[in-house]
């Protein structure tokens, strides 16, 4: 019968280290001037700070991402372009470029990460509730931001 030393064992049978995220380690930047001036401007001026929390939200929710830096820079020119000129929700993208740097990883991802406005939509019936939404509704922009969310989530998978 072999013997495990009480090193190993603790090593081995210890319950996983909580996934600690640093929210300075997660910045979002963006011109919300330029958003401001939409009519939309109550929703989409909060982008920076709704975009942050829903990232650290997710990631520790997931237990990823410990130690790894993220940051975010938002093309707000062409979100504004689209979502004052955008006939319909799915003209609209959401456009910008991400950088994931994980600890202790040689490698980083360096990314332009675009979000299109109805991407997900599926059935006749879906896609007919999709141009009723507004592009300045609350439930267009949440849709906006989850899909921008699950694709950060999904790159630390590791």
């Amino acid at each position: 019968m072999k013997w495990i030393s009480p090193f190993v064992a603790a090593v081995f049978f210890a319950a996983p280290a909580s996934a600690e995220i640093k929210a300075d380690y997660v910045t979002v930047k963006a011109d919300v001037a330029v958003l401001e001036a939409l009519e939309a401007g109550t929703i989409w001026t909060e982008l920076p700070e709704d975009l942050h929390a829903r990232i650290i939200e997710r990631l520790t929710e997931k237990g990823r991402g410990a130690g790894t830096r993220i940051d975010i820079e938002i093309d707000t020119a062409t979100l504004a372009r689209d979502v004052s000129h955008a006939v319909q929700v799915t003209d609209s993208r959401f456009i910008a470029d991400v950088k994931i740097a994980p600890p202790r990883r040689y490698y980083g991802m360096d990314y332009t990460l675009i979000i299109l406005g109805g991407g997900t939509v599926g059935t006749a019936l879906e896609q007919e509730e999709s141009r009723a939404l507004s592009l300045h509704s609350e439930a267009h922009y949440n849709s906006m931001l989850d899909k921008f969310t699950d694709n950060i989530v999904s790159k630390l998978a590791w």
